[in-house]
C-alpha cells in the first residue's frame, strides 16, 4: 500500500498538494511517504519549495530531510550504464539542470544551521553526491567549530578546495593546542607549497610548541624545493 501511494503521488504530478502533505506533523503517517514520493522528482516548484522549507523549518530533524531531498536533485543522472550484476553504490549525479546552482547556494547557506549536528549531516550529503562546499561557508564554520568529527569532515571539503583560499584557515587550526586535526591542517596548508610561500611555513613553525606538529613542519620544510 506505501509503494502504490508513493507512485500515486508521484504520478498525480500535483506539487502544492506533495508540499502540504511534507508540511503535515512528523507524526502524520502520510509525510514519510510523501518525503519518499518527492525524491529525486526533477520538478522546478518542488525544488523551489524544498528550498523554502530547508530555510524556515524550525525544526532540525525537518531540515536535514530537505538538504538530503536537494543533494539528490543538485544535478540529473548522466546517460544510463550497465553496472554489472552485482553494482556497487550508486554513483554521483553529473549533469547539470535548470535549479543546479539555486540548490547549491541553498545547500551552502543550510551550512550555516543553527544546529551544528545538521550541517554536519548536510555536509556529509554534499561529499556523497559532490556538491562542492563553498570556501568561504566552510571557513567561517571552522572558526567556530570544537567538535573533533565536525571540523575532520570540514578539513575533508576544504582540502579538495583550490589552496589559494583555504591556506590562511589553517593557520589558527595548526596554533590552536586543544584541537585534535592539527596535523591534518598542517597537510593541507603544505599542499603544492614552493619556496614562495616557504616563509610562511617559517614563520608558522616558529610559534608552535615542541611536538609531533612542530616536527612535521620541519619535516616538510625540508621537502620544499630551493627552500633557502
Amino acid at each position: 500500500l506505501a509503494h502504490a501511494a508513493i507512485h500515486a503521488l508521484r504520478r498525480s504530478a500535483n506539487t502544492p498538494a506533495l508540499l502540504k502533505l511534507l508540511d503535515a506533523p512528523s507524526t502524520d503517517p502520510l509525510r514519510p511517504l510523501a518525503l519518499r514520493a518527492a525524491a529525486e522528482q526533477f520538478d522546478l516548484s518542488l525544488v523551489d519549495g524544498l528550498i523554502e522549507r530547508l530555510a524556515q523549518d524550525k525544526d532540525a530533524a525537518r531540515r536535514r530531510e530537505y538538504a538530503d531531498l536537494l543533494t539528490r536533485i543538485h544535478r540529473q543522472p548522466g546517460p544510463w550504464v550497465y553496472w554489472n550484476y552485482r553494482p556497487g553504490p550508486r554513483p554521483a549525479n553529473t549533469e547539470p539542470w535548470e535549479r543546479t546552482d539555486a540548490i547549491a547556494v541553498a545547500l551552502n547557506v543550510a551550512l550555516a544551521d543553527p544546529d551544528h549536528p545538521t550541517r554536519l549531516a548536510i555536509l556529509r550529503r554534499m561529499q556523497r553526491e559532490r556538491i562542492p562546499p563553498a570556501g568561504e561557508a566552510l571557513g567561517k564554520w571552522l572558526a567556530e567549530e570544537q567538535d573533533n568529527e565536525r571540523v575532520a569532515a570540514i578539513l575533508a571539503s576544504l582540502g579538495e578546495l583550490p589552496i589559494a583560499g583555504v591556506r590562511k584557515m589553517m593557520e589558527p587550526l595548526i596554533r590552536d593546542r586543544q584541537s585534535g586535526q592539527r596535523l591534518n591542517a598542517l597537510g593541507i596548508f603544505v599542499r603544492d607549497i614552493d619556496a614562495v610561500g616557504a616563509d610562511g611555513l617559517l614563520s608558522l613553525a616558529e610559534a608552535l610548541e615542541d611536538g609531533p606538529v612542530l616536527a612535521d613542519a620541519l619535516r616538510r620544510m625540508g621537502r620544499i624545493p630551493l627552500f633557502p
